[in-house]
């Protein structure tokens, strides 16, 4: 592994990167035009081409019949210039250009339109990272995937600009037309690095940190981490981003849309961290990924190095069983073995403050799995910096203030999170706890109260100004949650498994403060429905209020595997953030 990659890339992270269209990326285009151009697009490809107006873009990808994945790229309707007819930019990676449109013309039939390879037509420059926007006018209201034609000094008369990241960091390509003369691109480069003080990337040791960066960003490369039509774009991820749900018909679209309706694929795209490790030589993509104890797992698809964890990453399909995050392995392959921790990716993903928020979240999470403590305080509060409202964030970084004794700091934390979340319960139970460590009875017993009153459903304006008193408006809740309790327990009474009833009445428990009794009803929800990862959820939320956190940490475990087979991503990152904070409770 190169010491000077490694720099690049963790420069790259901080500072952005310049580099020319043919550099590391070694990107090409087709462009495709006519009468017939965007119907043809809207039945050959995933996204919505039709809801593109000029200047708009997104990423799309092209699926076979069977829904395997052929290749990935983004889609641009350049804005009008007085021609006849839209003009369509696909970009990816030049090797990938000519296979493409190959496949497109051999799915023409009578359309009206041309593809054409501009691969070797273009010329341009690629930025990415944290300060690439401001050079350009539009940043404030230029989405992802748009392009605006240039007009600025810094670059050639007819120039487009590209919102395009290629990196998991926000990134512009800067692109036109030339005969190949590289001595615009180097002047352009010139210019943006001082303007931008990002770091150059133009050498090998820059194309091994592009790779590993679009690694981190859980960018697969087709003919490289995997071969085209061999695996269904369900297992890379990449149809959360590439797939309109709601367009017509277009090729593959029902095998895509059984595997999103029915569940999870049997192997799916996860990230592999390998902490404490040194480099190590690459197995093959498509070689079996092997445990110590000779269990095949998986695939590997692609190996480099992670600047946000400091340590060897690695893409690999894993088995539908072995997929749930914070897992670990011991792995063997050709000349080595190490221990692995199964990740979500994409592992880096920024841009707006909101998503460098959640960047830092996750980097927080990750320290914290390696025990280190300051470490993690750090990032959360990098996190607030950049989202002051960043819930997740403020309950992290207050549980964690008081596992280091920092019990008053702590306090300031959860006011904060209660005026985010001012109905939630748990911010008091944590408050009275805090208070009780400073010796101050009188308001932990106060916490305690007004969080009792907020899970009967009084609003936190109602608790805080009677925390002894149930208002007429609390009555009527309560009376409609017994309502609603009988009914399931009718249902209960007629069919004693069934799930959904089961689960109605956990609820209707737990809102009427018989925490108890919603045990027993979710545990047994749980059981008659063990693949609906939400149950898991409410039942281990149930168990904490009871602060019974080993059980809890039981079942948001299970609940977290489950979730992770079925690609149910919002309770998963829900109860991988509980784990996060039962673990810092417990310890």
């Amino acid at each position: 592994m190169s010491r000077r990659a490694v720099e690049l890339a963790c420069e790259a992270r901080t500072r952005g990167l310049v580099c020319d269209w043919n550099g590391a990326p070694g990107l090409g285009a087709l462009l495709i035009t006519g009468p017939d151009a965007g119907s043809f697009l809207q039945s050959q490809l995933t996204s919505d081409v039709a809801s593109l107006g000029p200047g708009d873009g997104q990423l799309s990808a092209r699926v076979d019949c069977r829904g395997r994945l052929e290749a990935w790229f983004s889609l641009h309707h350049l804005p009008d210039r007085g021609q006849a007819f839209p003009l369509y930019l696909i970009v990816l990676p030049r090797r990938e250009a000519v296979g493409l449109r190959e496949i497109l013309l051999a799915s023409m039939v009578s359309e009206d339109l041309t593809i054409d390879d501009v691969s070797d037509e273009c010329s341009g420059v690629i930025l990415q990272g944290p300060c690439v926007l401001a050079p350009f006018d539009a940043s404030e209201a230029w989405s992802e995937g748009g392009v605006i034609n240039l007009t600025t000094d810094f670059a050639p008369t007819g120039s487009w600009a590209i919102r395009r990241s290629l990196t998991g960091d926000p990134g512009v390509l800067v692109l036109w037309f030339s005969n190949g003369d590289d001595d615009e691109s180097a002047r352009v480069s010139a210019d943006l690095l001082q303007r931008t003080g990002s770091v150059f990337f133009n050498d090998d040791d820059a194309r091994l940190a592009w790779r590993w960066l679009t690694i981190e960003a859980g960018r697969p490369e087709m003919g490289r981490d995997l071969a085209p039509g061999q695996r269904i774009l369900s297992q890379t991820g990449l149809e959360h981003e590439t797939v309109s749900w709601t367009k017509g018909c277009y090729l593959g679209q029902e095998v895509l849309a059984r595997v999103k309706a029915y569940g999870s694929p049997p192997e799916s795209l996860r990230g592999l961290v390998f902490p404490g490790s040194g480099p190590f030589e690459a197995p093959d993509t498509g070689e079996s990924l092997t445990t110590i104890d000779g269990e095949d797992i998986g695939t590997w698809a692609a190996a480099g190095f992670s600047p946000a964890h400091d340590a060897p990453l690695a893409l690999a399909f894993l088995r539908r069983r072995h997929t749930t995050p914070g897992k670990e392995f011991d792995l063997k392959w050709n000349g080595g073995h190490g221990r692995a921790v199964v990740t979500l990716l994409p592992i880096h993903r920024a841009g707006d403050p909101v998503e460098r928020a959640v960047q830092s979240y996750d980097r927080a999470v990750a320290r914290f799995r390696d025990e280190d403590d300051h470490a993690a305080v750090a990032l959360l509060e990098d996190a607030l910096i950049h989202n002051p409202s960043h819930r997740d964030a403020l309950e992290a970084l207050g549980v964690i203030l008081g596992r280091l004794h920092r019990y008053q700091e702590g306090i300031e934390i959860f006011r904060r999170l209660e005026r985010v979340a001012p109905d939630d319960s748990m911010v008091n139970a944590n408050l009275s706890l805090y208070f009780m460590k400073l010796g101050d009875k009188d308001e932990a017993e106060r916490q305690k109260a007004v969080g009792t009153m907020k899970r009967f459903g009084v609003t936190a304006e109602q608790a805080e100004a009677s925390a002894d008193q149930v208002s007429s408006e609390h009555r009527a809740r309560e009376d409609e949650i017994h309502h609603k309790l009988a009914m399931f327990e009718e249902v209960i009474e007629i069919d004693p498994g069934d799930p959904l009833a089961l689960m109605g009445a956990g609820d209707a428990l737990m809102a009427l403060g018989h925490t108890d009794l919603a045990i027993v009803r979710l545990a047994a929800a749980q059981r008659a429905q063990p693949d609906n990862s939400a149950i898991y959820l409410k039942h281990g939320r149930a168990l904490e209020i009871l602060d019974l956190t080993a059980e809890a940490a039981v079942v948001y475990r299970a609940g977290v595997a489950i979730a992770s087979r079925r690609g149910d991503f919002m309770p998963l990152r829900d109860m991988e953030h509980r784990l996060v904070i039962l673990q810092a409770a417990i310890t």
